[in-house]
């Protein structure tokens, strides 16, 4: 099989439902998987009285490096039109969008790094290769510690596969 087969390109994609943006759609899917998340804790915390936390819930979504400010805002309308949120600025303090990359150094944060070099000033590089499914997403991030900090240095890379092997 083709790598070049599997992967969808636009004109692959059936069109939307009539009268459904992409927003719309994104919209519905977010309600759905919130649905099912708040479900699948009503059902294996049946002690925890929802209500008392669903006002102060936090949310945290990532989105292709790829994505650019439009497109990040669009998720933001969507998560507030699914009712997760208010829309209000309080509700949306409880909403972070970041990406793919940014997920991975946070991941790597807390899991991968010895953080435990004391007065540690020199920044450290960080660079992220996210190789999965069709694409190869690079993210590269300078990291200071004591506090620990991090930002991004170059605008992350998203290289799509094209094999015909």
């Amino acid at each position: 099989m083709h790598l070049a087969s599997v992967v969808n390109q636009d004109n692959d994609l059936p069109p939307l439902p009539s009268g459904k943006s992409a927003v719309d759609v994104l919209t519905d899917f977010t309600k759905y998987l919130f649905m099912c998340a708040e479900s699948y804790i009503r059902e294996h915390h049946p002690t925890l009285a929802w209500s008392s936390i669903e006002d102060s819930v936090e949310y945290i979504f990532t989105h292709p490096n790829a994505w650019q400010t439009v497109q990040d805002q669009l998720y933001r309308q969507a998560i507030e039109r699914a009712g997760l949120i208010p829309s209000t600025p309080e509700g949306r303090s409880r909403v972070y969008v970041i990406t793919d990359g940014e997920a991975s150094l946070h991941f790597c944060v807390a899991n991968l790094l010895n953080l435990e070099t004391p007065n540690q000033s020199t920044p450290q590089g960080v660079v992220i290769i996210d190789a999965g499914g069709a694409t190869i997403d690079l993210s590269m991030f300078s990291m200071t510690f004591n506090p620990i900090s991090y930002k991004e240095v170059a605008p992350a890379e998203c290289m799509w596969l094209s094999s015909t092997a």
